[in-house]
């Protein structure tokens, strides 16, 4: 037996998740305290549309009866934001890599949406209009800095033919 840490109840084990860094071998909520906190971080930390339409905040056919007739809104909104953040993304993950290797420097979206347009948002070594991905023309693992200075407009086929070479297809 088992006593919960929030609602105070003494409850079997096989109401709590198993922890073994804990010392008892089990989580301090019990099951249904545990879903009820994730269930409150979710509606905080999700967008207001994804939060409504989240399956566990909507129980049985409630979600089913939201998405049929709100279908239209959640696809514009599902679409507006990733137009909005698409370029946004390849700079967050391209800094992610360098802080992680510690080599300094960034860049932004409205920078790598900037450089693409600068060369014709063409890929600089085959020149093909395709879907572009910034590549390091002194890769982050040689020690090249992610600054919009060391970034080039690739395709992804390109990129990976480049693999860790120092190539600069700049004109």
């Amino acid at each position: 037996m088992v006593k919960c840490s929030h609602c105070q109840a003494v409850k079997d084990e096989s109401q709590f998740h198993r922890n073994r860094s804990t010392k008892m071998g089990y989580q301090k909520l019990c099951k249904d305290c545990q879903r009820d906190a994730d269930r409150d971080w979710r509606g905080r930390h999700h967008g207001s549309v994804l939060r409504i339409v989240h399956r566990r905040l909507l129980p049985g056919g409630q979600r089913e009866k939201y998405v049929a007739k709100n279908r239209e809104r959640i696809q514009k909104y599902m679409a507006d934001y990733h137009v909005a953040h698409r370029e946004n993304w390849k700079g967050y993950r391209q800094n992610r890599r360098a802080r992680i290797r510690f080599n300094g420097g960034s860049f932004t979206g409205k920078e790598w949406k900037d450089l693409c347009d600068k060369y014709g948002n063409v890929c600089l070594c085959c020149r093909q209009s395709v879907p572009l991905v910034p590549d390091h023309i002194v890769p982050l693992s040689k020690g090249g800095k992610n600054a919009i200075e060391n970034i080039q407009p690739l395709c992804q086929p390109c990129n990976r033919k480049k693999h860790m070479r120092i190539i600069d297809y700049r004109w």
